[in-house]
Formats: structure tokens, sequence, C-alpha cells
């Protein structure tokens, strides 16, 4: 049950940092270098894989200006409205692109779908066009 709500975490922090990183227009690499952090370690920090060391969480809710609750859990905090709003608006952003992305996946498995049903209707119709043909081969040497 630990590591299954680690992972929640992680997942959650991977979301708030990607968003967060993407609303300031930078690279996974440009974080790294600012932040001194390895930039593959960002990628993994985003995919959810895992979580940084406290020393890291502390540098990037600096960096980005949002409370550590915000950046792990999610939680927002009363910093003051501009602060609360923001938080509200990044959260909602980081729901909204973990929305789209399921979206898109739903989307890509339709897509998929329906071209095996094509490939399958295809398969059908040349099984009848063949069984037909003998058919015809076989009543023309029954003649």
């Amino acid at each position: 049950m630990e590591k299954a709500a680690e992972r929640t975490n992680a997942n959650k922090f991977g979301t708030i940092l990607r968003t967060l990183r993407k609303d300031e227009n930078l690279t996974q690499m440009q974080v790294s270098s600012i932040l001194k952090i390895d930039r593959s370690n960002i990628a993994n920090y985003e995919r959810g894989k895992r979580l940084p060391p406290i020393e890291s969480l502390i540098k990037i809710a600096d960096f980005f200006n949002v409370s550590l609750d915000y950046l792990v859990l999610g939680k927002k905090t009363l910093r003051g409205k501009k602060n609360f709003a923001d938080d509200i608006n990044r959260e909602l952003m980081a729901e909204n692109t973990a929305l789209m992305e399921a979206e898109l996946k739903l989307h890509e498995g339709l897509k998929q779908k329906e071209e095996e049903i094509k490939l399958l209707k295809n398969y059908v119709e040349s099984l009848k066009n063949f069984n037909a043909h003998l058919e015809h081969k076989i009543k023309s040497v029954e003649k």
C-alpha cells in the first residue's frame, strides 16, 4: 500500500513539475541547467518514476515560487490571492493536461481498433470471394 501511495505522489509531482516547466516555456535541459539537477532526473520526475530528494524539492519549489505542499501533493496554500489563484490555475492546467493525454490515448486506441476492424472486414470479404470462386469451379467440374 505504501508503494502505491508513493507512486501516486510521484505521478502527481511529475504532472505538476511538467506543468510548471511548460508554463515557463522551459525545456527539461534548461531546468536541469538552472537547478543543477541531471536532465535524466528531471525526465524521471516528470514521468512519475521517482520523487527527488528534499534538497531538490526545495530548489524546484523556490525556482517556480510554489509551496512544497503544492509541488508534492498538489495542495493549495493561502499565501496571497495572486499565488493562490496561480496555484489553482496550475492545478487545473495539470489536470487538464492529464485528461487531454488520456483522451489522446483513447483516440489512438480507437483508431487502431477501427483499422483492425477494417482489415478483418477486408479479410472476410476476400474469403467470401474465394469461396464464391471455389463454388463456381466446383459447379463447372460437376457439369
